[in-house]
């Protein structure tokens, strides 16, 4: 059985190596004339485009570490600023004088109140999956939506013009 795969693999090379020789000798094919015209123009049609419409990763270092650092600190403040307003619209203590702010602080107290309700309910193993599954589709979304950009818009410059 060894004898079989050895010979096997002095054919598969031997196939190789001729495939390659007639492949060598064939010539080079040159690009229509109206084609390479066309390519040309595009490519220099094609200025440089400045470093924030390029990708994230052309970007400058400093610009990606302010760019990171920016939106910490964003995350950071949200997150700060919803327990402030939680915790100021959570106390009875306060006199709310116009209706807008009434039924803020009514909304904010019921969201609060839920996620009393729900934290004392819920095992952390529940809030684990649902922040994975959420994790997920928040992934799935950004997945669909370069495959919607990649399909509708760069195909389309793709396309072949007579």
């Amino acid at each position: 059985m060894n004898g079989e795969f050895d010979q096997d693999e002095v054919v598969d090379r031997e196939m190789e190596a001729r495939l390659g020789q007639a492949l060598r000798a064939l010539p080079d094919r040159r690009a229509p004339a109206t084609l390479e015209s066309r390519v040309l123009d595009a490519l220099a049609g094609r200025g440089p485009l400045p470093w924030w419409r390029r990708g994230f990763r052309e970007w400058p270092a400093a610009a990606r570490v302010a760019f990171g650092v920016t939106s910490a600190a964003l995350v950071v403040l949200t997150v700060l600023a919803a327990a402030a307003a939680n915790a100021y619209l959570g106390s009875a203590s306060h006199a709310i004088s116009t209706p807008v702010l009434h039924d803020a602080s009514v909304f904010f107290v019921i969201t609060r109140t839920l996620s009393v309700s729900l934290a004392s309910i819920l095992s952390s193993s529940w809030v684990l999956g649902y922040l994975i599954a959420g994790a997920v589709l928040y992934a799935a979304l950004f997945g669909l939506a370069i495959a919607g950009y990649r399909t509708l818009y760069l195909n389309a410059d793709l396309e072949v013009r007579p």
